[in-house]
């Protein structure tokens, strides 16, 4: 092996510089390059002679060979040629110059070449120790020659011949070596682990360490030989870089002091053996490595092979784990015996470092496993990763994976007595294969199984029988492959018929639905049904219209008539799916979207095709029950009314009407009974009475007094009702009409400037109707109702022209004098005179007789009775309004005048006469017979008495 050399030495003149000492001796051209590139060629020039007494400063050769250990050192060199080296350095004692007595000199020969290089020779590191090409002397009288050395050519390097494989074996042979090579390359795979080296150190002869060495090299390939270094002696071995050493005395530390940060193998036994921390994959390894090295190379060799082809080429505790890979792939053990740990690392070491010949070797016996072992959770997770990975990363070997992948689901299936537990496992196995390649594993399963006479549905099951769980199997399917239907855009959607959305899917599947519902609603097993329901309906019900779908189909198939529909006594015999389905599209039909939701009206309309007229008034009987609003389900019901035919409302007229009134309860306000009304003049036919009944018991809940305009908005709700079906309006309805007019009127006169045009008319549309006002109608509180229309026109009675003639055409005839006596009453309770006489003037003007005839007026008498009253009771004296009609100047501004610029015509001064006096007369009559205190005090003092 062609190697280029240098030779380091204590000498006067080395082939560079002028100094003398320790330097270079000489060197090949091509080492001399590589000096000059920076690799480390240093590390193969070291020696310090160990200390102690058994080691002579000045020795003689014989004493050297004897005492003194040579440092034979190899290992790969950092630098960028990616060399390795190889060096032997000899202690030689005594320095050049003659007559000294200065030890401490060696001589270091050592070689380099490309690694690569030196891995095509097929030889291990090993075998170069003590190779007879090292120059273990210097000739003197070289040393000491002035003349500059000649330049080195390339060395031709020999491996020593005592290290060879079958030394190796003869060594192990010997005092259980074997045993102790295992321990050894436990350490040696685990030296770098923790992040610090532990160096293997060897106190043994050096001709034993050497074969230790090679023993430890020839277990491994040979690449993973060149990947380290080792050293037959380092005086400070905690600064070498050596990952084997020899350890000998005079050392710099002891073996005990070492071993605390080493693994040390004292031959002597005086340090205790290490005990490092590995699994039981290193070991296993170990063992085989051993074993295979003494007994059966062949196998050794095939590892080797194995390692080799894989891209990792460290010597480290990895390695075991590409054993078990190794064992899985030349089918030396099975996956099942594998613990979890050991199977995840073997499988994380293929995918990390081997090829795709590997790959699919793991990956078939793999599924060899899979088709008799049920493997656990934490197992069966690592299958997953491993087929999609072989599926995702090898595009040769997908198909094959795919085909695999089902082959383990179909063998399932033809088994005489199907395992659940190897079909869940193989379900989820080629899921994950699938995924990789963009199927769905239940679709392709439906495809290749719904007509499998071998898949049991259980159709025949008698009583007592279970439910098999290849129905659940056979259901996923479906669902899946329903789903895939749904997703590739086929015309689903609420409105059609069940059989109209099961034709939608497609054959195929219309067929496995039909199966899965005939197994659903017949099979004797309750609890596996209802199980089944919950899976195959819950799978499918994340799409409303799926949902929808399999509900109707359920109970169609259990209750075609929909008898159970409304619950009770005919849904107590029907199997418990059909009641889960009712219950479950109830749920989804309430669950749908607001009131007016137009996804509502299709599932009643579905509802309808499919022949489940029944489920139709359930739904809006439940919907109903539970409306916040019931105005805004009668709009959703009003609004349903054309999207169902005109037959079916007419044939569940009843039905109608009874969730109408259900939906405003027993107190409903007036608008509400006539919104419940209107919907059902929309949607059915019904008699007049039942119309004239809702119009007269929403008439009776208005009030015909303070109407406002919540109440006005009820009366006209009813009119609207009455117009539409052509019914007059009651009586009572006149009532409130007119009193929110007069309510209006009132509010007009209060504004801060009223608008006299609007108050004329006002008073014009209540003299026209008033007159012939129904009064009847408002029962007992007939005097009630006049009270509050004398009430609201009193202030439009003193200050608008129509107010001369209002209180007589306010109300009927026979109630005039009522309300002229309310407007006098709310004057006087003014006390304000001026509007007293006014009133006065105006009503003695209203009785149809001339003013000398008017004392005997017999409504003009109680009129002037009522006045008297209505003044004694405000404690007013005649004297005061006297004495305000004799200031003629005050009377005429504010009487007289004002009457005829209020009403348009002539103060009626004799009619007024007329009435004044009765009242004044009346008045004094009262005052005599109940005089006030003063009036009686009055006849005991002197300027009281006549």
């Amino acid at each position: 092996m062609k190697t280029e050399q240098i030779i380091y030495t204590s000498c006067r003149q080395g082939i560079e510089g002028q100094s003398s000492g320790y330097q270079v001796y000489s060197y090949s051209p091509g080492m001399r390059q590589w000096i000059a590139n920076r690799n480390a060629i240093g590390v193969l020039e070291q020696y310090k002679a160990p200390v102690g007494d058994q080691y002579p400063p000045l020795p003689t050769p014989e004493q050297i060979e004897e005492c003194y250990p040579k440092r034979d050192y190899s290992g790969p060199l950092s630098g960028p040629d990616a060399l390795y080296g190889m060096a032997l350095s000899t202690y030689i004692g005594r320095d050049y110059p003659e007559g000294s007595i200065r030890g401490g000199n060696f001589i270091a020969h050592a070689v380099a070449l490309p690694l690569a290089t030196m891995m095509q020779t097929g030889t291990y590191p090993c075998e170069y120790l003590e190779s007879p090409s090292f120059q273990r002397t210097m000739d003197i009288t070289k040393a000491r020659s002035d003349e500059r050395p000649a330049m080195l050519g390339t060395l031709d390097i020999e491996p020593n011949d005592e290290i060879t494989f079958d030394a190796v074996q003869d060594f192990l042979m010997d005092d259980d070596r074997d045993e102790m090579l295992k321990l050894m390359l436990a350490c040696f795979l685990n030296r770098e682990q923790g992040g610090a080296l532990r160096r293997i150190i060897i106190r043994d002869s050096a001709e034993n360490f050497n074969l230790w060495v090679a023993a430890l090299q020839m277990a491994l390939p040979l690449r993973q030989a060149y990947t380290y270094s080792f050293s037959t002696y380092e005086y400070d071995p905690m600064a070498a870089d050596a990952h084997i050493m020899r350890g000998v005395d005079g050392m710099n530390g002891s073996l005990p002091q070492l071993a605390m940060s080493n693994y040390v193998f004292d031959e002597r036994g005086e340090v205790p053996l290490p005990n490092p921390m590995v699994d039981e994959t290193v070991r296993q390894l170990c063992d085989f490595l051993v074993d295979a090295m003494q007994t059966v190379p062949d196998s050794l060799h095939r590892f080797h092979d194995f390692l080799n082809a894989t891209d990792h080429t460290t010597a480290d505790i990895v390695i075991a784990d590409a054993y078990t890979l190794f064992q899985l792939v030349q089918g030396l053990t099975a996956f099942d015996e594998l613990d979890t740990s050991a199977a995840e690392r073997a499988l994380v070491f293929m995918r990390d470092h081997c090829g795709g010949d590997v790959l699919r070797k793991v990956s078939d016996r793999l599924f060899d496993e899979c088709r008799t072992t049920v493997f656990p959770e934490d197992k069966r997770t690592l299958l997953a990763d491993v087929f999609g990975y072989a599926t995702r990363s090898d595009k040769t070997y997908a198909l094959t994976a795919r085909e695999r992948a089902l082959d383990l689901l179909f063998g399932v299936f033809t088994n005489a007595v199907p395992s659940q537990d190897m079909y869940a496992q193989s379900h989820a196995l080629a899921d994950t294969v699938l995924a990789q390649l963009g199927e769905k594993v239940d679709v392709v399963l439906f495809d290749e199984l719904t007509g499998n006479p071998d898949v049991n549905l259980g159709l025949s099951g008698g009583t007592g029988t279970s439910l098999p769980w290849t129905v659940h199997a056979y259901a996923q399917w479906t669902s899946q492959a329903v789903l895939d239907a749904v997703a590739k855009g086929i015309d689903l959607r609420p409105g059609m018929s069940a059989a109209q959305m099961k034709a939608a899917l497609g054959t195929r599947n219309a067929t496995a639905l039909d199966k899965i519902i005939k197994v659903v609603v017949h099979h004797p097993d309750g609890n596996g049904t209802r199980r089944l329901v919950t899976d195959f309906a819950g799978s499918l019900s994340a799409d409303p219209r799926l949902g929808c779908m399999v509900d109707l189909l359920i109970i169609l198939e259990g209750d075609p008539t929909g008898a159970g529909a409304m619950g009770g006594s005919a849904a107590s015999g029907l199997p418990s799916s059909v009641t889960m389905a009712y219950t479950a599209f109830h749920t989804l039909y309430m669950s749908s979207d607001g009131e007016g939701s137009r996804t509502r009206i299709g599932y009643l309309q579905s509802c309808y095709a499919s022949g489940l007229q029944s489920l139709v008034v359930s739904l809006l009987a439940e919907q109903a029950r539970t409306s916040h609003d019931p105005g805004a389900f009668l709009a959703f019901l009003k609004t349903t009314g054309p999207y169902l035919p005109k037959d079916f409302w007419q044939d569940h007229a009843r039905d109608v009407v009874a969730v109408c009134e259900r939906t405003i309860g027993n107190t409903p306000s007036a608008a509400l009974l006539c919104v419940c009304a209107q919907t059902v003049r929309s949607m059915v036919p019904m008699p007049l009475t039942w119309y004239r009944t809702k119009i007269d018991q929403a008439s009776a809940m208005l009030p015909i007094l303070r109407v406002d305009n919540r109440v006005y908005d009820d009366y006209r709700a009813i009119v609207a009702l009455c117009k539409d079906v052509s019914l007059p309006l009651p009586a009572r309805l006149t009532l409130i009409d007119y009193q929110f007019h007069i309510t209006n009127l009132a509010n007009a006169y209060a504004q801060r400037n009223p608008d006299p045009m609007v108050i004329d008319g006002l008073c014009n549309a209540l003299m026209q109707t008033g007159p012939r006002l129904p009064l009847s109608a408002a029962g007992n509180q007939v005097n009630a109702f006049v009270a509050s229309v004398g009430d609201a026109i009193t202030p439009v009675v003193l200050t608008s022209k129509s107010g001369a003639t209002l209180q007589l055409k306010a109300v009927p005839s026979t109630y005039d004098m009522t309300v002229m006596k309310q407007v006098a009453g709310n004057v006087v309770s003014s006390k304000r005179i001026d509007d007293i006489l006014l009133l006065m003037a105006l009503d003695s003007c209203c009785f149809g007789a001339s003013a000398d005839q008017l004392h005997q007026n017999a409504m003009a008498i109680d009129l002037a009775r009522f006045l008297t009253s209505q003044l004694t009771g405000m404690h007013m004296k005649s004297s005061e309004l006297t004495k305000y009609v004799e200031d003629e100047r005050k009377f005429d501004k504010h009487v007289a005048v004002r009457f005829s610029q209020t009403y348009g015509t002539a103060f009626p001064k004799g009619h007024f006469t007329a009435l004044f006096g009765m009242i004044i007369d009346g008045l004094a009559a009262y005052e005599a017979a109940n005089p006030s205190v003063i009036d009686k005090m009055k006849k005991f003092l002197p300027f009281g008495r006549h």
